[in-house]
């Protein structure tokens, strides 16, 4: 529903044909019709010691979640994009990774994550995807 959601925009602004009216032929219009769906949003991670939310903004999906392995495997200088509104800021500093709720923000909410541990939540998350991409092929 999401990718669907995220796709019924103005047929002009898209250049393709006016959706059905009907709420069915709506979603099947919005998920048919566009050339490269995406699912908006991202990955979300939650620091559950402190209860700090790094949650994606804006403009962003999962078809961008493998920038997490480029400040992963970066030297601290490189940053993913992880949307905006507030604008979010993941930075390796040796073997952890800071994340950063707000990076407009001084006194924005932090949390800092091992590298290691970060790996094993990326793999699993790609496993859970892995697992549903077989369910949903054609």
């Amino acid at each position: 529903m999401s990718i669907a959601a995220c796709h019924v925009l103005s047929p002009k602004a898209l250049r393709r044909a006016p959706q059905p009216a009907d709420p069915l032929g709506a979603f099947l219009h919005a998920l048919l019709t566009v050339k490269n769906p995406f699912a908006p949003g991202g990955l979300r991670l939650t620091a559950t010691a402190t209860g700090i939310i790094f949650a994606p903004g804006c403009c962003t999906g999962l078809n961008r979640r493998r920038g997490w392995l480029d400040v992963m495997d970066g030297d601290g200088q490189r940053q993913a994009f992880f949307g905006h509104d507030p604008l979010r800021l993941a930075e390796r500093h040796g073997d952890t990774v800071r994340l950063t709720v707000d990076g407009d923000r001084a006194d924005s909410p932090t949390t800092d994550l091992p590298v290691a541990d970060l790996r094993r939540l990326l793999a699993d998350t790609e496993h859970d995807f892995a697992g549903f991409f077989r369910l949903t092929a054609i």
